[in-house]
């Protein structure tokens, strides 16, 4: 068996896979269903991302996707997500980013 204190990959939620696998904290399907939920008790209906292209922020910006449509369909938040690079030259990739966000109105 192996007990992770910091891996929150939802890839590791197979337990047919990784069926001695335990987490000391949520995996990021659990931790989005708490931002989408406290999100809706905002009455947020509307959500903007922006993640670092790689595989942890991807997967991240996945499960909000998924815990928002987990929601009634009524009850759903709208996410759109938009990615920037992890170089260099972020900064200005960051820039880009939330100018191309802001024209979506998110």
């Amino acid at each position: 068996p192996m007990v992770s204190p910091l891996s929150t990959s939802t890839e590791l939620d197979d337990t047919n896979v990784y069926k001695y696998f335990g987490r000391l904290i949520p995996s990021d399907a659990g931790t989005a269903r708490g931002v989408v939920d406290y999100l809706k008790g905002l009455e947020v209906g509307h959500l903007g991302v922006l993640y670092v292209n790689d595989a942890y922020g991807s997967t991240f910006y996945e499960a909000i996707v998924k815990a928002s449509f987990t929601r009634p369909s009524n009850d759903r938040i709208t996410v759109k997500g938009n990615p920037f690079s992890s170089t260099v030259e972020s900064s200005r990739d960051i820039e880009l980013a939330v100018r191309e966000m802001a024209k979506t109105n998110y």
